[in-house]
């Protein structure tokens, strides 16, 4: 019974951050809430939200693109945080199980350039799992953290047309 107050619990955190998250659209400052860090840092440990609550809780309208019958595509729009750092391009995945909870969520980065130095020194412990073949400048070279106790793993994609900052964000359990 207390494992079960506690998942829910959980879930009402993951809830509130996003509203403010989200909600926050425009505002700049200092506070932790519209900060990319803390953003990233809540997501990798609480990525349990089922997607009809997503749009609910906070305030962002998410758009369903398509299904199949293995995974369900919706899309966000952007918001910008503090530091001008400008998040777009949401991307929602979920299982097309009855559950619809998500199983990637990605987005892209822009405005003031993050570095890969920069992700170190939040993430220690990351590993290149993927590089360009050649073919485009907008090939990437992605590093992730090791996946977290439930499973979950941030990659961080620098795109070859500039690969001195962060491009893209996924976020995958």
């Amino acid at each position: 019974m207390e494992v079960g107050m506690i998942e829910i619990l959980n879930r009402k955190n993951i809830f509130i951050f996003m509203f403010v998250f989200f909600s926050m659209g425009n505002v700049r400052g200092n506070s932790m809430d519209n900060n990319i860090w803390s953003f990233l840092e809540l997501l990798r440990k609480e990525f349990i939200m089922p997607v009809d609550k997503f749009s609910e809780i906070t305030g962002v309208k998410v758009n369903l693109e398509y299904y199949n019958e293995f995974t369900i595509f919706y899309r966000a729009e952007g918001v910008k945080l503090s530091e001008n750092i400008n998040i777009g391009s949401i991307d929602l995945r979920a299982n097309g199980n009855e559950l619809h909870f998500p199983s990637i969520l990605s987005f892209d980065i822009s405005g003031r350039c993050i570095t890969l130095n920069d992700i170190k020194d939040k993430f220690s412990h990351l590993e290149i799992v993927d590089y360009p073949g050649g073919h485009s400048l907008n090939d990437v070279t992605t590093y992730a953290t090791k996946n977290d106790s439930h499973g979950v793993r941030l990659g961080f994609s620098f795109a070859e047309k500039n690969p001195d900052c962060l491009a893209r964000v996924v976020i995958r359990k």
